[in-house]
Order: C-alpha cells, then structure tokens, then sequence
C-alpha cells in the first residue's frame, strides 16, 4: 500500500492550480482504490419507482409524513413508524433488537437511503418501498393494525380522510364490514383473519387498495430521506477538480482507511458504489443465535425472504403495483419501466443465511450493527471481518469465497473506522421530522 501521507504532502506542496493539484493527488492513490472511490461519490438522485405512481407526488409525501408519525395506526394506539425509526437515531432506534407489540428478534435497520433498494427487509421479503411499509402495520409483533380498522380511522378523522381521498377518490362504504380484519397465514386461528374470510371479494379489494395506497404515501415520503455530502463526497470532489478546501477533507487516518477499504482490506468487494453496497445479500458467517433452549439457530434468510416476496399478493408484479398500468398508461404517468426481476429469483440453498447487505452513509451513527445487532460498535465490525475468530463453519463446500481474513492490525482497524466515519452526513432536518414538532 502506497502511503497515504503522500496524498496529503502533495495537497500543501504550494501546487498553485487546481488541476495540477488534483492530478498529483490521484497519482497518489493505488488505481484500484481511486477507480473505486471516484465510482462511489456523488450520490445521485433516487431512481424512478415505476410500481408506484405517487412516489414523485408532494401532496402524497405530505400524506406519508403525517402517517408515518401517527401511532393511531398501530393496535394499541402508541406506536409509530418512528418508534422504530426515530429521526434523531438516524431512522433507527439504537436497541440490538427491535421491539413493538412484542420483541420480534431483529436489527431496525436504518431508512436512509431506502429509495434506491432492490429489495426490503434484511431477507429481502418485499421488493418495493410500499409494500414494505404495509408488513410492520399489520405484523402483531410489530404495529398490530389492521386495514379494516385502516378505512374506518380515516373515515372518522374528516381531515385526513379529506386528504386522502384529494389523491386516490372516495373512501369504500364500510357497510357490512367487521370492526377490523386482515389476511393472515392460511390456516391461522386469528380471529382477524377469521372476519377476513368472511368479507366479499370486492370488499377485500377494497380494503386493500386502501392500505396501499397510504403505504405510497408512506413511501413518497421516504424517498426524501436522502443523506446529503459527507467528508468523502468532499475529497472526491477534490480529487477531481483540486480545491484545497475540498481535499483537506481527509487527514491521514481517513485515506489510509479508504486505501485499506477499496484494496487490501476487500470491503469494497460487497460495499461499493455511492450506496456502498451490492444491493445483495450474502452469508457474512456471523455467530449463531441460540434459542430459549439454548441450541443454536440457524436462519434461512434470503431463502425464506425469496419465498415470501414471490408469494406476495402486493409484490411488483401483482394487481396493486402501478407497473403494469404504467405501461397500458392507464395510470399518472412516471418514468421508468415494470422491473420485471422476480422472475429471475433463484431459490438455491445456498441462499440459506444470506442477509441484506446494508449500505454504509451515515452506518456509523446506527450502531449495534448487523440483522441481529451481534457488535456494539464499528471496531467490533470490522475486527469480526478482518480475522473471522467467530465465525461458524461454511454452510456449503463451495460457499462464495469472498470472506478470508485480512488480520488488520490495530492501527488499520482505526484507520478503516475513521474512513467509515467519514460517509457520514448531517441528522434529518425538520422537513423530515413529525409534523409541528419542534
């Protein structure tokens, strides 16, 4: 590895012009560190979702805003999207497992940056921002609600139904409906699901057009929070354009770790681009969770996640994606195309274990980390990466090889912790934040 100070004696070497100094700092760099931090900064704008047709809609994000902080939408009346994801918490909240209803066993992973994603939940179990937001409403362990209940909220507060029915048209005629009802597993006993069966056809339409439709709300106003220009974005911008300002954005310790991330250290073989991730999933062989009776628990992950999104009435493909209407131009035009991916899902086994891999703008601040919140902090993280002590056995002989240890020493660990600290960008600004709060 070339020496990062270098870079930094070059930056106050007296180059007088801007493309003379920015040219010198490139030399400096290892080319395949400086090709991959050029091709992760900037962040461009979030890409079209073509499934939902009021993802660009201000009127809809306002919407989402309001309900995204309202804890009415929950069975008990005191729980919020935001409970979970809490703005001064980078959009998570901080706990090693998250805990609504009920504690349900995983990681809140954080909201920034959710417009660009593939795929949702760490096991990738929903495959558009709007069909995600509709799994936590009604999860018992989670909000509780229920859409049944969903109509008649918004037909009993005559400002929000105002609202609502200003984007989508009028409310269905709950006449006849139970007090609240909605799908559940085929089988189950629940009673919710009990009164589901018993409501018509076109009423079940009903009920869940509904919901979807406030879950596009919810996600136009996700598609907001976008981080913004962090210390890396800076010094990029430096290395391609020389302002002194803009370089000196990176001390020593910081290029060292972009050096270590982008080379030796091999992040940036499943963390790269400007999200800093693959939009993939991978078995990052952390240690086994144990069960109440003390054996341990291997999880399915991305095999189950697969499952569940194909079997998704309101995956991109269904009746209530705005993908296929798009394309008739049957609905609000937007650009972009259907996706058309889940016919390209494999479910092979070794799909088993694989989680989400998370992107790394402002990860700094979401500590614990990983699905199940297994490290306290960034130097447990890459520590687990650079030596794998804990790491169980490979499920399958052939298992990808792209984790090996490293064995950074310490000094390198710091320096890849500085640079990670370094993709972060200011906390959500009061646009983002619950309606009227101060």
């Amino acid at each position: 590895m070339r020496c990062a100070s270098l870079a930094l004696a070059l930056l106050f070497a007296g180059c007088g012009r801007d493309a003379e100094r920015a040219a010198l700092a490139r030399e400096a760099l290892p080319q395949e560190v400086l090709v991959g931090a050029l091709r992760a900064s900037p962040l461009p704008p979030p890409p079209a979702d073509p499934t939902n047709a009021y993802a660009e809609d201000p009127r809809a994000a306002a919407l989402g805003r309001s309900l995204f902080y309202d804890a009415r939408f929950s069975s008990n009346g005191e729980i919020s999207c935001a409970s979970c994801h809490d703005p001064d918490l980078d959009w998570g909240d901080g706990a090693v497992t998250a805990t609504g209803i009920a504690s349900f066993g995983v990681h809140t992973p954080s909201l920034w940056n959710v417009a660009y994603n593939r795929w949702f939940f760490w096991d990738g179990r929903a495959d558009t921002l709007w069909a995600q937001a509709v799994q936590p409403w009604e999860h018992p362990d989670e909000m509780g609600g229920d859409r049944v209940s969903f109509v008649r909220l918004l037909l009993d507060d005559s400002e929000l139904s105002a609202r609502y029915e200003e984007l989508f048209g009028a409310l269905p005629d709950v006449s006849g409906w139970p007090s609240s009802a909605r799908p559940v597993d085929e089988g189950s006993s629940d009673p919710m699901h009990s009164a589901w069966l018993g409501m018509s056809a076109q009423s079940k339409v009903e009920a869940t057009r509904v919901i979807v439709n406030l879950a596009k709300s919810v996600a136009a106003f996700q598609r907001q929070m976008v981080t913004s220009e962090t210390a890396f974005d800076r010094y990029i911008r430096g290395l391609r354009h020389g302002a002194a300002e803009d370089l000196a954005a990176f001390g020593e310790e910081e290029l060292k770790g972009m050096e270590l991330f982008f080379g030796d250290a091999r992040c940036h073989l499943c963390h790269h681009g400007p999200l800093f991730t693959d939009l993939e999933f991978h078995d990052v062989r952390l240690p086994y969770g144990v069960n109440e009776s003390g054996e341990e628990v291997r999880e399915m992950g991305r095999w189950d996640g697969i499952g569940a999104v194909l079997e998704d009435p309101l995956n991109s493909d269904g009746d209530f994606s705005d993908a296929p209407a798009l394309l008739s131009g049957e609905a609000p035009s937007v650009s972009g195309s259907a996706r058309g991916h889940l016919e390209f899902l494999l479910r092979s086994p070794h799909t088993k274990g694989e989680f989400k891999t998370p992107g790394l703008r402002n990860a700094a601040r979401t500590a614990p980390f990983t699905h199940r919140g297994v490290y306290a902090n960034l130097e447990e993280v890459v520590r687990h990466y650079s030596e794998l002590a804990d790491a169980p056995a490979k499920r399958h002989a052939d298992a990808e090889e792209i984790l090996v240890p490293v064995h950074l020493d310490d000094g390198e660990v710091s320096a890849l912790v500085a640079f990670l600290e370094a993709l972060s960008s200011p906390r959500p600004g009061e646009e983002l934040r619950a309606p009227g709060a101060r």
